[in-house]
Formats: C-alpha cells, structure tokens, sequence
C-alpha cells in the first residue's frame, strides 16, 4: 500500500464584530441517531439559559407552596452538533485550559 502525502494547511479564526456571546447557565448533552452500525456519532450539545425566579426578600411557606412545582424555562442559547471524535478533542481543550487556569489561581 503506498504511503499516502499529506499537505499542511493553515487556517485562521475570523471573529464576527457582530456575533455578541452570550451567558450560559445550563448544558444539555444529547447522543446524536445510530448510524448503519448501530453506534452514534454525533453529539448534540445544547447551551441555554435558565433565569432564577424573583422571590421576595422573606421566603414563606405561602411562597414555596405558590413556587411548588414551578417549571422555569432554559431558554436556548446554541446548539452545536460534533462528531464524537471532536468532541474528545474539545474535552481535552477545556481540560487543558482549566489545567492552566487553576494553576495560574493557585500561584496569585
């Protein structure tokens, strides 16, 4: 079998002034439809975020029962399908970034 060449291939991030980020509070992780396989490939990672209810400054047992079974929206921010090999990748990124970051807390 001949051995295949490969070309390197630079790329670029282009940040989009008009993108604003948004706050997430909440992650929802999903498997993505079996493929002929049987197994799943992709992931489905859904980001949004969940407003707190405004309580008033005494908590009552008037107002837990008017709170009692509440459900409280996630309002969806992204959502994002990767290949689960991807997503290894990004789990080795963030696990690298907090790496850095808790030793960059512990040395201040």
């Amino acid at each position: 079998m001949a051995e295949q060449e490969g070309v390197q291939i630079n790329a670029q991030w282009m940040l989009d002034p008009t993108v604003v980020p948004v706050f997430a509070n909440q992650i929802f992780v999903q498997q993505g439809a079996p493929t002929s396989t049987g197994a799943a490939n992709d992931v489905y990672l859904n980001l949004g975020h969940l407003n707190p209810p405004l309580f008033p400054s005494e908590i009552t047992d008037e107002v837990r029962q008017q709170f009692e079974g509440t459900l409280l929206p996630v309002v969806p921010v992204a959502r994002v399908v990767m290949s689960r090999e991807r997503v290894v990748d990004l789990h080795a990124a963030l696990g690298d970034y907090l790496a850095k970051t808790a030793e960059a807390e512990t040395e201040s």
